[in-house]
């Protein structure tokens, strides 16, 4: 959450300290107003500092799944003004709250007594930049012990500071006593996924955890989602993980499958799809076409895993790539049953996201899983999943050319549109999927583009430094802190965007008023945020995702670079453009697309005349005209980054005369 998300209360710094115990205070979503009306006549009378999320929007967020572990539960966040202040606060909120509440338990913090309302922790109170290391708040101890204070899943005080409570008895655990947990499979507010061996038999398991109160979707609490998942996999045979057992051990309740071990679906068939295919000679083609052939093998598997459910009169509903698992034996599995509903029952949520649009909510539920499996293909081939029916015959064209493009003849455009016609069911997508025909064909692609953006006299487009100022949001907060190195520092060690619409552009904005210290001190973060990935080191983006485009990642960070100054990156640059030389990417355009992409690699060849550069280069944009066509990219700017191929290009020609 940020400071806009709440109203601040009777907030006087001069009174605060840095640093010392601070109380927040939980609720649930059922319990919220109610406490509110209690706190605030009495923090006002007392004229106490605190602040609190400010409606139920900030509420509903703060108490739901989309939350961090560390921030949910904390509704109300209380500042008293030195140790005797937070002493005296806690009993009288501790007599002034409702005992037999409950409220989402704040992991961070430590429960005052036997309350389920009233938290505590230590922290920072208000921040004093001279106390910023790194970018945290950090206190010195009386023998220059360090304490940073950075978001935590648990308790934790400086080892100088005693607690206000005894320790907390440690409990014996069922959990410990009969399973390991190895690793954190996926974080959440709502409970983790963890993996792990049964301690019996080393068996390997997946342990899903729930914890109470926290909303997945409008009223509904992924702790209600987690039950009924382990209900219908008990109940079913094939395709779903084996259930062990549940068990519920202090407030939450966890439940435990035998693990398959394997690839969620689209890592798994990324391998046999446009991203994996290649253009240089026939051999490539016939190599295409093998991949293909897998792709509808495992499209195949697909259906059948889905007729498997329909057969249960069961609908699966959230069809999605990161729900399907595929073992070392190449088997298939649904593995997030949380949404699987019996037909003819009002499902518990409407599902809507990249592969299941929104009014497909309203459709038969065998049709809508039709639907969905038809655009979960669509957005593994080559990201062309529709998010609208008129996109359906457009998308498929593309797709037609793509295939083509890499010598594959076939006509997928039936079986898709049946999949997302009115009646679909599976057995006949089925049938229409094992008679389908295809063969390699001769690829002969011209670029797809109107001669007479070509031809006209001039073609001019926005300078680097446009593009920038239009794509960056964050350039005022560094401006601002400018003329404090150590705000600026502050600014640019707690940046969370790191591309051309965050830090590098902004340094990139400011560079004629930079030193060259704080240049290269964000020029080092920026660097610092690359994440490796099976490409190379790429610019994250958050949520363990990385970016190679324009906007966010690679194809922008070397643009930076060689705006700021490409014979000092050289090294970098190169590094960098080796992870963005590949033919085909998921979206097309310039900002977060192959366009700018091709773009990119042009200029580096421009610095670097290395031919793998300028083929790379045509590759992308000859999958980019295909896009053109159909009025997916502009045409202008499209045909500026295909003349300076072509310009580079014919010097290339006329250097191999010579």
């Amino acid at each position: 959450m940020d400071k806009n998300s709440f109203v601040l209360c009777h907030i006087d710094k001069a009174k605060l300290p840095v640093f010392g115990y601070k109380i927040h205070v939980s609720a649930t979503w059922e319990n919220y107003q109610d406490i509110k009306n209690i706190l605030i006549p009495l923090l006002d009378e007392q004229q106490v500092a605190y602040k609190y999320l400010k409606d139920y929007k900030e509420v509903w967020t703060n108490f739901s799944v989309k939350e961090t572990m560390a921030e949910s539960g904390k509704f109300f966040t209380i500042y008293p003004e030195n140790h005797q202040h937070f002493l005296t606060l806690l009993d009288w909120l501790y007599d002034a709250l409702p005992r037999d509440w409950e409220g989402i338990y704040i992991m961070s913090d430590r429960p005052y007594k036997d309350s389920k309302l009233l938290f505590y922790r230590f922290g920072t109170i208000r921040l004093d930049l001279k106390h910023i290391k790194d970018g945290f708040p950090t206190l010195i101890g009386p023998n220059q012990e360090e304490w940073q204070d950075v978001q935590r899943n648990y308790f934790d005080l400086p080892s100088w500071i005693d607690d206000i409570q005894p320790d907390d008895t440690v409990e014996d655990s069922c959990l410990g006593n009969h399973y390991q947990i190895d690793s954190i499979k996926k974080a959440s507010n709502g409970g983790n996924v963890y993996a792990g061996c049964r301690l019996s038999d080393g068996q390997a398991i997946v342990m899903k955890e729930s914890r109470p109160h926290v909303l997945q979707h409008d009223n509904l609490k992924k702790e209600l989602l987690r039950s009924k998942e382990y209900e219908q996999a008990t109940r079913l045979n094939h395709y779903v993980p084996k259930t062990v057992e549940k068990v519920k051990e202090w407030l939450n309740t966890y439940y435990i499958y035998e693990e398959i071990i394997g690839e969620d679906f689209y890592t798994y068939i990324k391998s046999y799809t446009v991203f994996a295919y290649r253009s240089e000679n026939t051999d490539d083609f016939r190599n295409n076409l093998g991949l293909f052939r897998h792709f509808l093998d495992m499209t195949d598997k697909l259906l059948e895993l889905v007729a498997y459910f329909h057969q249960q009169n069961l609908i699966l509903h959230d069809i999605h790539p990161d729900n399907l698992l595929i073992d070392g034996a190449g088997e298939l599995y649904f593995v997030d049953l949380e949404y699987l509903y019996q037909e003819g029952d009002k499902p518990l949520s409407d599902i809507y996201h990249d592969i299941a649009l929104k009014e497909w909510n309203g459709l038969d539920g065998k049709v809508a899983d039709c639907h969905k499996v038809a655009n979960l293909l669509l957005y593994c081939l080559a990201r062309l999943q529709v998010k609208k029916a008129s996109e359906l015959k457009t998308n498929l064209r593309i797709l037609h050319h793509l295939l083509e493009n890499y010598g594959i003849k076939t006509d997928l455009r039936g079986f898709f549109s049946y999949l997302l016609s009115p009646n679909a069911n599976i057995k006949t997508a089925r049938n229409l999927l094992r008679m389908l025909k295809m063969d390699t064909v001769p690829a002969d692609f011209s670029y797809e583009l109107d001669a007479t953006a070509l031809n006209k006299e001039e073609l001019t487009g926005p300078s680097f430094l446009s593009r920038v100022s239009l794509l960056n949001d964050t350039f005022a907060i560094y401006q601002v802190s400018l003329a404090q190195k150590e705000l600026f520092r502050y600014q640019v060690d707690t940046a969370s965007l790191y591309g051309l619409t965050g830090l590098l552009g902004s340094l990139i904005l400011l560079k004629d008023d930079l030193p060259d210290e704080l240049l290269s001190y964000g020029l080092d973060k920026v660097q610092s945020a690359l994440v490796k990935t099976t490409s190379g080191e790429v610019l994250s983006i958050g949520n363990n995702c990385a970016s190679p485009y324009i906007d966010k990642g690679n194809a922008g960070y070397i643009q930076g670079l060689m705006y700021l100054d490409k014979e000092r990156y050289l090294l970098n640059i190169i590094k960098l453009a080796d992870t963005i030389d590949f033919e085909f990417a998921q979206r097309p355009g310039y900002n977060d697309g192959m366009l700018g992409i091709a773009d990119t690699l042009l200029d580096v060849y421009t610095l670097v005349p290395d031919i793998k550069y300028l083929n790379t280069a045509r590759k992308l944009l000859l999958n980019t005209s295909f896009y053109v066509k159909y009025g997916r990219v502009d045409v202008d700017e499209f045909a500026l980054v295909l003349k300076k191929y072509q310009d580079k290009e014919a010097t290339h020609a006329q250097t191999l005369k010579k």
